[in-house]
């Protein structure tokens, strides 16, 4: 059985590929994602179980043409894994490309996900889905 930062690795590297179907086999069905305030602004806000991260995830691929992901510190004690790291974001509307710091809080039960709060600076987020894109 994988350790609880195996399966969170897991979880960003199927994340950075968009494989949906891949990310709901290491969640629980009532897995549980608690969003910072603000995120429900832009369409995407706390979920419960697979429909409600199926939703979440292509909400998050509406508002973002890319996404990338990267745990730069994964931290375990016993079924808690916390993971600070970076998005690499670029606007779908504004073609902004933005960098926003993250630290995501996972909860593993029985090697699944079962709930997930995630805290990241509003205003990183911001930058990449409302400024104009540069003239050329």
């Amino acid at each position: 059985m994988p350790t609880n930062s195996e399966i969170v690795r897991k979880f960003y590297a199927d994340a950075n590929r968009n494989d949906l179907d891949a990310l709901l086999t290491v969640m629980a069905h009532d897995v549980e994602w608690t969003l910072p305030i603000g995120a429900a602004d832009h369409g995407v806000g706390n979920v419960k179980g697979h429909e409600g991260f199926r939703a979440l995830f292509t909400g998050g691929q509406r508002l973002f043409s890319e996404q990338h992901r990267i745990p730069e510190e994964v931290i375990e004690s016993g079924d808690r894994v916390a993971v600070f790291g970076s998005y690499h974001l670029r606007g779908a509307q504004s073609g902004v490309a933005s960098t926003m710091r993250f630290a995501q809080y996972f909860r593993i039960v029985d090697g699944t996900v079962r709930n997930v709060a995630v805290y990241w600076d509003s205003a990183d987020m911001l930058r990449a889905l409302e400024a104009a894109p540069a003239e050329p």
